[in-house]
């Protein structure tokens, strides 16, 4: 989960994000995840659609900073029309929800 400072931000520069319950669903149940780009992957950003009740049509994105393989931090998480197109697509849901 985000820390105080992230979090501070994402409440200040992201509004849309109603809670911090969006952000826990978007990591446990993303539609698909893509991987940072560059030669040493340190982020990934989930995607999920329909989170935020106000915006059902946009992607929630949350970025993940990686400090070791299993264990990171939400550096920010707002919506989007489309995901960023950084590096390749590390999971994509296969099912419905």
């Amino acid at each position: 989960m985000p820390t105080s400072t992230f979090l501070t931000h994402i409440r200040s520069d992201h509004p849309e994000i109603e809670d911090v319950e969006v952000i826990r669903q978007a990591i446990e149940d993303p539609d698909y995840v893509v991987l940072g780009s560059g030669k040493k992957v340190t982020s990934s950003i989930y995607y999920s659609l329909g989170l935020v009740s106000k915006f059902r049509q946009l992607l929630v994105a949350v970025v993940v900073e990686w400090e070791e393989e299993h264990e990171g931090c939400v550096k920010t998480c707002y919506v989007t029309p489309r995901p960023k197109k950084l590096g390749q697509v590390e999971w994509i849901r296969t099912r419905p929800k």
